[in-house]
């Protein structure tokens, strides 16, 4: 006879959840047809529900050698948050948690009931998986639709698969392929599973205009951060105005003593732990560098990317070592980072993207045993701060299941977000003796944050936001579209209504329209919506500053021949680069994640040919690597000569530096292997001019 779920809260001495009661009673996944989406945000137990879905499937008799696959998203912290969690419950069913090719062999011919790994673990081992019942995805908005899980799902063929996630947007814009069961921030709030956060906005000294960005509500694009000076210039400023929001709340005299950058240090002594997410490596390494040399801060802040922390061991002396206060980060720590003590995000990444916010404000949900205030600092641009207030009141919206269920990254322009209506009367013309003064009310929107009610989890349960007090009168719901185009006056003459291009053309995809005629006949019938504009291509390069083609308009994706322009070869080599695309095959997986821009070829060796410019991949995206026998390198000694006057002192130096822009085409990165040199190669040391 199968466990029930209430038999194993009570054997595990576990604190039964109010939506697991739900999930189980109903069976949602054992009776999904579809792949099962559960979207609950942090803090929500999702480890133990996989954990107890699972040993309630393997207590019955018949499951007992059928396979579970978990992937425990993409992160070694992730797979080990994982096999913390079944060390603590201890299950019934046997498992296998897998680092490498040895041990999947070992899981598969032991006979382990549940395997977990990370998904790169089977990339290349795939096929020695058999076909499994049970397939498991954590972070699974951020892996689910790769080419890689594709292709694993291909071959595994699972009956049921079970994606957890906190940011569930992209499933919901797949809406019919997918079961769905939400779990939202504000319903485990309200049973005191989390903690409650607060939002500040901090102005900096950055000035980027929309058009620094990656599409309407994006993310920054690359290289805007890189200048020290600018950054450094910005975490002051940052750090000043969070000051004075400390003084606001812990009184006036609040540091007032302490001058200069003593002051930036004893603010965050006083603030514990504090994580501050960088938009880029040089930007993280300019704010690490300030605040590890200022008195106070000696020895107490670290640094965490890509480049210098691939293991994440950085991140585990953070969590772990209460000598430390701060952290900067780039590309780490936004998902399933396990730390209830973390008190302050400072978000420097200047993104518009909720999606990524929702990432950074859950690693502050997490209940403390030590201080319940929470504080996200969102870093807005200059003179941003009261579209940034707007844009994380959206945000706040998206932890209430009304947005959470149907927001599908694309619809955030349309999120209601609530302002305040107030009345203030204002004189109109001269007072004369034959008539009284004549007065009439206008009513102006406000921000929530200027009439001082809190921007937390308990916004939505704020008395304050509608009583009848003389403050002000109502709420007034608007959307994040139009804050938008109010603030930075993007309307340009044209009726400001209108909807973003996003949403536009979702709507205008559904017409059917198929050639340019074809829609300037629709606007004319009484099927034209009001809020879309005809002239499109004039409408959205003022406002939002980008090109619409007419196949990206109505949905065919097809541009006349004579329209397309293509950037020229040197500015698409600058481009590949920048994006870090370094061959053919990575230029075809980058296309499968992301939206090509218009003015990039999607078959540049083609299009550059015609130019007569096209040489080679390996030259086009900056590697130097080209097909064999394509190539004419140095004579060797003039080879040699070259590369020992660049005094590498390694191997590992060589490869890093073959790996960089500064290698010249004619110079190869695997000497050793180029048929000229056969005769005449000693070895790495004779190359490098090492004894």
């Amino acid at each position: 006879m199968a466990k029930t779920y209430k038999q194993i809260v009570k054997s595990k001495k576990l604190k039964e959840l109010f939506y697991q009661i739900t999930f189980f009673a109903k069976k949602v996944w054992m009776n999904s047809v579809k792949p099962l989406v559960l979207a609950a945000g942090t803090s929500a137990g999702k480890t133990f529900t996989t954990i107890i879905q699972l040993e309630i499937f393997y207590s019955i008799p018949q499951n007992a050698k059928k396979i579970t696959l978990i992937f425990a998203a993409s992160k070694t912290v992730l797979r080990d948050n994982f096999l913390n969690a079944l060390k603590e419950f201890n299950p019934s069913f046997s498992y296998y948690v897998v680092t490498n090719k040895k041990e999947l062999e070992e899981a598969i011919r032991d006979g382990y009931q549940v395997i977990v790994c990370l998904p790169q673990t089977l990339q290349k081992n795939y096929k020695m998986m058999p076909k499994v019942t049970n397939f498991i995805l954590d972070e699974a908005h951020q892996w689910y639709f790769k080419p890689t899980i594709q292709k694993i799902l291909k071959h595994i063929k699972p009956t049921r698969q079970l994606l957890l996630t906190g940011t569930p947007s992209r499933f919901i814009a797949k809406g019919n392929d997918f079961e769905f069961f939400f779990v939202p921030v504000m319903d485990l709030y309200e049973n005191g599973l989390v903690s409650n956060v607060r939002f500040e906005v901090v102005s900096s000294t950055y000035d980027f205009k929309q058009s620094d960005y990656r599409g309407t509500y994006g993310t920054l694009k690359q290289n805007k951060t890189n200048s020290p000076k600018k950054t450094i210039q910005a975490l002051k400023a940052v750090c000043d105005e969070m000051i004075l929001k400390l003084r606001s709340k812990l009184g006036n005299k609040y540091l007032s003593n302490v001058r200069g950058v003593n002051k930036i240090a004893s603010m965050f002594n006083d603030l514990d732990k504090t994580i501050i997410f960088c938009h880029s490596v040089k930007q993280a390494n300019a704010i690490h560098k300030e605040l590890s040399e200022m008195k106070g801060l000696k020895d107490k802040v670290l640094i965490s990317h890509s480049e210098n922390d691939t293991d994440s061991e950085l991140f585990e002396e953070f969590r772990t070592k209460d000598e430390y206060v701060v952290l900067v980060a780039v590309d780490r720590g936004r998902l399933g980072y396990n730390l209830p003590d973390l008190f302050n995000v400072v978000d420097f990444t200047m993104t518009q993207s909720l999606d990524m916010i929702l990432q950074m404000m859950g690693r502050l949900l997490r209940l403390s045993n030590k201080k319940t205030d929470k504080i996200y600092y969102k870093v807005a641009t200059k003179n941003t701060s009261g579209y940034f207030v707007d844009l994380m009141t959206a945000a706040l919206c998206l932890f209430k299941m009304k947005w959470y269920s149907k927001f599908n990254g694309r619809n955030m322009g349309g999120i209601q977000i609530p302002k305040v209506l107030t009345s203030k009367p204002k004189v109109k013309g001269k007072q004369s003796s034959s008539s009284s003064q004549k007065k009439s009310t206008t009513q102006q929107l406000r921000s929530l944050e200027e009439l001082g009610i809190p921007t937390d989890l308990n916004l939505f349960n704020n008395v304050a936001l509608y009583t009848q007090k003389d403050k002000f009168s109502t709420v007034a719901w608007t959307t994040l579209d139009e804050v938008r185009r109010e603030f930075f006056k993007i309307d340009n003459g044209f009726k400001k209504d209108f909807i973003s291009s996003n949403e536009a053309m979702k709507i205008v995809h559904t017409f059917g329209l198929n050639s340019l005629s074809e829609w300037q006949n629709f606007t004319k019938s009484n099927k034209m919506p009001d809020n879309i504009p005809v002239g499109f291509k004039g409408y959205y390069k003022k406002s939002e500053g980008i090109d619409i083609s007419v196949g990206e308009w109505l949905g065919t994706g097809t541009i006349a021949p004579q329209n397309k322009k293509f950037i020229s070869y040197n500015e698409c080599c600058k481009w590949f680069q920048k994006n870090k695309i370094t061959s053919q095959t990575q230029w075809r997986k980058w296309m499968q994640e992301y939206e090509r821009p218009i003015n990039i070829p999607s078959n540049p060796e083609k299009e550059y040919k015609k130019t007569g410019e096209w040489k080679s991949w390996g030259e086009f995206c900056g590697t130097g690597s080209v097909l064999n026998g394509s190539i004419k390198y140095k004579p060797f000694n003039v080879a040699r000569k070259f590369v020992r006057n660049l005094k590498l002192k390694s191997e590992t130096e060589w490869r890093k530096w073959t790996k960089s822009n500064k290698k010249p085409i004619d110079i190869p990165a695997n000497p050793m292997n180029v048929k000229a040199y056969k005769d005449k190669w000693i070895s790495m040391g004779d190359w490098l001019g090492k004894k």
